[in-house]
């Protein structure tokens, strides 16, 4: 039941649906690249005489497809709306005005969420359209353009455990730059500091610390007799981290079959 509403659990225990799968700054990426594209390339109606094709300029669809979908989309970007609906809800739609004989005046974009493909007992496909308001329409196949992903279902469907573990990568590295996963040094005393004077002594500590690290100067942190400073310094295992999350950007890059580098990972 949670699938049908997009909503995939993945095994890493992220919840991926198609709005989060794009705070993954790789996921992101890789649908305005591919998107963009469709919609920046030109498209054209050809004519089929005989063995040989040639443009129908003058064909009432033509216009549809290269110039203006409707008077307030152009053509370019209905393709690049339809190309991402497909890649993040697994199929893109949109329904042919028809005015007249039966031409077609104008594309208009049907979301995702309101439609479903159904069949006949001849195999034939029809769609039921569900508006904001009014009832249900049942729309025939010539009615309907329909662009689906690949096997009618959405890349982040297919590659939401992998998906998954970008976001819980992306999520612990907020959480490590923001000074939650590890602190910045240990200050220690071989000595026990309790009572008081002890607590006091690390106040004033923690008052110099803050006041060297908003100092640009470079200047030497002075602490009180027998205590000592050390940084903690990146381990392994962080380093590993890093390693993972850009292994997870080539991954993302599998799913969409783009380039690593185009996603911008080039080690």
């Amino acid at each position: 039941m949670e699938s049908v509403f997009g909503i995939v659990p993945s095994a890493s225990g992220v919840t991926v649906t198609a709005s989060t799968a794009l705070h993954v700054p790789a996921v992101l990426h890789a649908l305005r690249l591919i998107s963009e594209t469709i919609g920046s390339l030109p498209c054209k109606l050809y004519r089929e005489e005989g063995d040989s094709k040639e443009a129908a300029k003058d064909h009432a669809g033509n216009r549809l497809v290269h110039s203006r979908a409707n008077p307030w989309t152009s053509a370019g970007h209905l393709r690049s709306v339809l190309t991402m609906d497909a890649l993040m809800h697994g199929a893109g739609y949109a329904q042919v005005v028809r005015v007249g004989s039966d031409r077609p005046a104008e594309l208009h974009r049907l979301t995702p969420g309101t439609v479903q493909q159904h069949f006949a007992d001849d195999g034939e496909p029809y769609y039921l359209v569900q508006p904001t308001k009014g009832r249900q329409v049942r729309l025939s196949y010539r009615d309907v353009l329909y662009v689906p992903a690949f096997g009618g279902v959405s890349p982040i469907t297919l590659g939401k455990d992998a998906i998954g573990v970008a976001m819980v990568l992306e999520r612990h590295a907020s959480k490590f730059f923001a000074g939650g996963a590890r602190p910045s040094g240990v200050v220690s005393n071989e000595k026990p500091a309790g009572g008081e004077s002890g607590a006091k002594t690390i106040s004033n500590i923690l008052k110099s610390w803050r006041t060297w690290q908003s100092n640009s100067s470079g200047d030497p942190l002075i602490l009180d007799a027998g205590w000592t400073y050390a940084a903690q310094t990146m381990p392994s295992t962080d380093a590993q981290f890093i390693e993972n999350r850009l292994e997870q950007i080539n991954e993302i890059a599998r799913i969409f079959g783009v380039p690593p580098h185009m996603l911008y990972q080039l080690e």
